[in-house]
């Protein structure tokens, strides 16, 4: 399957180098050889606040709405359950 990919850095280093507070960090779990897309990869996020933006070490879960499925529905319906968990209502 394609879209894999290796997440070995450890944390320490994945701070130090993007320049992120030890407060704005989740935890890692260790290194991953096999991250594939129902994984929680590691994402450094710019998160916008009253100063200045702040860097963020998460593990974020992601999804893909194909965009067939964003030009059928209509705002506030919901086609499916799939849709419903990755947060389609109210779009």
């Amino acid at each position: 399957m394609c879209g894999r990919y290796v997440s070995t850095s450890s944390r320490a280093n994945l701070l130090e180098q993007f320049v992120v507070d030890d407060k704005n960090a989740d935890e890692l779990k260790g290194p991953d050889y096999n991250v594939a897309r129902l994984k929680a990869p590691v994402v450094i996020a710019r998160v916008a606040s009253d100063d200045d933006p702040v860097r963020e070490l998460r593990l974020f879960r992601w999804g893909l709405l194909p965009n067939l499925l964003r030009r059928v529905c209509r705002p506030g319906v919901v086609p499916s359950p799939v849709l419903r968990r990755a947060g389609w209502a109210g779009r």
